[in-house]
């Protein structure tokens, strides 16, 4: 039986480009080697790196990019709490992405990561909030809790100062 021919090329008049040979084992080194990529060892192959991936699938390897456990973090959102914050309180999300610098879609997609519901559509006071009044509740809420560990503090003392005199 004769090996299938490359038609595109045999239609030129040039023989089919099988690329350099080398062994099974040389290959899936060169394959597991997460520091080459497939255009690298298709130049070292003198072959496509499309024609890399499909030499891999047809020896049975595994994606490359399975071998490797890619974690994705939210390379925008630095602070994904302070998002999460923002969403509950109802700042819009024309805001928030606008803060972040980073799309709706990407905003939605944070969102079903982080399990948040969604928005009712059409302009509600609970969901046009700007990321002003965002800062200016959150420092109220961050005074009002410092005020009442103040608060506290005095009344332990007073307390304190009246079983000592009694």
């Amino acid at each position: 039986m004769t090996e299938p021919t490359d038609y595109r090329r045999a239609r030129k008049g040039k023989p089919a480009n099988r690329g350099k040979r080398v062994s099974q084992a040389e290959f899936r080194r060169m394959w597991h080697d997460q520091s080459l990529t497939l255009e690298q060892i298709g130049t070292r192959l003198g072959i496509h790196k499309a024609t890399v991936s499909q030499r891999a699938r047809t020896l049975g390897l595994p994606s490359r990019y399975e071998a490797i456990t890619v974690h994705r973090p939210d390379r925008k959102i630095h602070d994904p709490a302070l998002c999460i914050a923002m969403l509950r309180f109802g700042v819009s999300i024309a805001e928030i992405c606008g803060h972040f610098g980073i799309s709706a879609n990407s905003l939605k997609s944070f969102r079903n990561r982080h399990g948040e519901p969604g928005r009712k559509r059409g302009k509600c006071k609970e969901t046009s909030r700007t990321v002003r009044e965002f800062i200016e509740a959150r420092a109220a809420q961050r005074l009002a809790e410092r005020m009442a560990e103040v608060a506290r503090a005095e009344r332990a003392a007073v307390a304190e100062h009246w079983r000592a005199v009694a």
